[in-house]
């Protein structure tokens, strides 16, 4: 690689994934830096068994309130000490495709920010999310990652070091830092958008449960698949649920279990999903 390329990225509880992520990485990074949130699994014994990682841990912090701004502003501080040619902004369930190694030889100079299509991955690696949603806030979700208004990042940014980046004004809470999250807000122009690499998002919780057309239960292996039976068949209500889905069809005997799960993991039981097709066959760049 003839450039410099550091990743920043932020871990809590990722053993299920980071192993995955960082070998990844290691074919065209120079240094993954890692800033964990209190992780409890062990995901800190994983990442430095990776010459390339430099981990950092967090404060700690009350878990109900999640500074995103900050956080991100610290972990921007650790990747310039390493002092790189381009940042490369990623969680750890993100994985670019291997095009990025071409992408980097060939790469624009004269670009300072590059944003990339995000594919969800769905059932395995070999299929990604195509299905659309509207939320109980009304909110418009297309997860085509090649379709209108696709989800993409900003995830791509060459380093300028006499230059000040900031994430201010800081934000709290959950969802992006800024208009061109994960990047800094005030990366200088030029920006522009590639299709030379994607970035595979392999979410655990995103795609838990899915519900079709005909209203059956698509289960993400790692959530449904992973409670007994028992569980299952005492836990079958969604009656407590109902005032959440309005006037959408609701299936029988769905886990009131699984919802918590999801909760927990960071996906509100709002956002559960209608979809009209649910997944396409995947093809790398």
């Amino acid at each position: 690689m003839k450039f410099k390329v550091v990743v920043g990225m932020r871990t809590k509880n990722e053993n299920w994934i980071i192993d995955k992520t960082l070998k990844a990485l290691s074919n065209f990074c120079d240094t993954v830096v890692i800033y964990d949130d209190q992780s409890t699994d062990n995901t800190e014994e994983i990442c430095k068994s990776y010459d390339f990682v430099d981990w950092n841990s967090s404060p700690s912090r009350d878990p109900y309130i999640w500074n995103a701004g900050q956080q991100a502003t610290d972990v921007f501080k650790f990747v310039e000490k390493h002092d790189p040619d381009y940042i490369l902004m990623l969680d750890a369930d993100e994985i670019p495709t291997p095009s990025i190694i071409n992408f980097f030889d060939s790469i624009d100079g004269e670009v300072n920010l590059w944003k990339t299509r995000m594919v969800n991955l769905i059932r395995d690696q070999y299929h990604y999310r195509t299905d659309k949603y509207r939320t109980t806030a009304g909110v418009n979700i297309n997860w085509n990652p090649f379709g209108d208004e696709a989800w993409s990042k900003h995830t791509l940014m060459k380093y300028n070091k006499e230059h000040s980046y900031t994430y201010e004004p800081l934000k709290i809470g959950l969802g992006s830092f800024g208009p061109v999250h994960p990047a800094p807000n005030n990366v200088p122009s030029p920006h522009k958008s590639t299709e030379d690499f994607y970035i595979f998002n392999n979410a655990q919780g995103s795609t838990a449960l899915l519900l079709n057309s005909s209203n059956n239960i698509v289960s993400h292996p790692g959530v449904l698949n992973t409670m007994s039976s028992p569980i299952i068949d005492m836990i079958s209500s969604l009656e407590a649920l109902t005032s959440l889905f309005h006037n959408i069809p609701r299936p029988k005997n769905l886990p009131l279990l699984s919802i918590s799960i999801i909760r927990n993991e960071g996906i509100p039981a709002a956002t559960f999903l209608i979809v009209s097709s649910v997944g396409s066959s995947l093809s790398t760049p």
